[in-house]
């Protein structure tokens, strides 16, 4: 009888041990095998991106220095509306329509704020300018096909204009939507 006890006691004290230690190292041994298969993974996806990475500043490379600024104009990595407004004057000028008011128009977001640059994709933002022009019809649709030509990319999105009865001499209301690389 006493045998016995000892036997049960052994294999008792055994599933106890079994229970609480080889289980809890047996599952830690098990995440630490699918933690390093993660890690193999993350090596392995990180050469290939450097192997795409050094592809595409190859690429980036070969481009010239020309076409990289008229990207650069086409759309900027930033907005800035003073020299946009100073190219549009100097544009203006050469066909004799002096811009007489220029605004940032406020434009209302998706959330009903006010707001004069809509951001409306997270890789790029959008701008909308409105400016007043003086001059004759000629003169301004030379100065709205030069806009239309023009590295940068603007849409006009609206013209009105009014004439008064007794001269040649139109004034114009353009808005300008332009855009730029967040």
């Amino acid at each position: 009888m006493g045998r016995f006890i000892f036997s049960l006691f052994a294999i008792l004290i055994s599933i106890a041990i079994f229970v609480i230690v080889v289980i809890p190292r047996y599952h830690a041994i098990q995440e630490l095998r699918s933690e390093r298969a993660e890690l193999v993974s993350a090596v392995s996806s990180g050469a290939d991106l450097r192997v795409r990475r050094d592809e595409l500043t190859r690429q980036y490379n070969a481009i010239s220095q020309d076409s990289l600024s008229k990207l650069k104009s086409l759309l900027p990595d930033s907005i800035d509306n003073v020299k946009l407004i100073l190219e549009l004057d100097a544009l203006a000028r050469t066909y004799g329509l002096p811009i007489q008011n220029v605004r940032v128009r406020e434009v209302e977001d998706d959330t009903g704020a006010q707001q004069s640059t809509v951001v409306t994709d997270s890789r790029y933002g959008t701008t909308r300018l409105e400016l007043t022009l003086e001059g004759r019809y000629d003169r301004f649709r030379s100065f709205l096909t030069d806009v239309e030509k023009s590295l940068r990319l603007i849409d006009v999105e609206s013209v009105t204009f009014t004439a008064p009865e007794d001269e040649a001499v139109y004034t114009y209301i353009i808005t300008l939507r332009t855009y730029w690389l967040r």
